[in-house]
């Protein structure tokens, strides 16, 4: 038997980086992470807001399609307790929906809760026009009497207020102003 010949192991490479090219990968990341971090936050920011508008919009046509199923007067007003209107203007502590039998413009303990929310997002503040703390819809779909428009506003100054705008004949729009045409004026702070 012969004796195998002596091999020359071969230096293959190991597979990775260099320092040089890791460091680069390092600095292209940091620079897609510091364009790309705004932009998501804008787009949070933005999205908060879609979700709050589209909530409040949805408890109103919600509120507006059980007066005329019902034929009954149906009242949304904000809620601290989640059992009767606060009687104020602000609504990200919650708001509750129910019928409002005796016309009171109050929920009495006989009065059924059809939808409750305990509170908002607190990114995004909701306020009423001052002199309608409620909104009530009338049998007939209509908010005659309980126009309003509430105003959202990203209380850190983020993004564009918006409101929604409820008329006499019940009809809800969005807008990015006030029923007066101009541009809805936040709270600083």
């Amino acid at each position: 038997m012969k004796p195998t010949p002596f091999r020359r192991y071969q230096h293959h490479p190991m597979p990775g980086f260099t320092l040089v090219e890791l460091i680069t990968a390092l600095a292209m990341a940091i620079l897609v992470l510091s364009i790309s971090i705004p932009a998501l936050s804008s787009m949070l920011d933005r999205n908060r807001m879609s979700a709050t508008t589209n909530l409040i919009v949805t408890q109103l046509a919600l509120a507006r399609s059980e007066a005329i199923k019902h034929r009954q007067e149906i009242l949304l007003c904000p809620s601290d307790d989640g059992a009767g209107c606060s009687g104020g203007y602000h609504w990200n502590h919650g708001f509750i929906l129910f019928p409002d039998r005796n016309h009171n413009r109050r929920r009495d303990e006989d009065e059924n809760i059809l939808n409750r929310f305990d509170s908002l997002t607190p990114e995004v503040q909701v306020t009423t026009t001052i002199g309608r703390p409620r909104i009530l819809f009338h049998p007939d779909g209509s908010a005659r009497g309980y126009n309003a428009t509430l105003t959202l506003c990203d209380h850190r100054g983020q993004g564009a207020p918006r409101t929604i705008i409820l008329s006499n004949s019940g009809r809800v729009r969005v807008s990015e102003y006030d029923a007066d045409g101009h541009p809805p004026s936040c709270p600083t702070g």
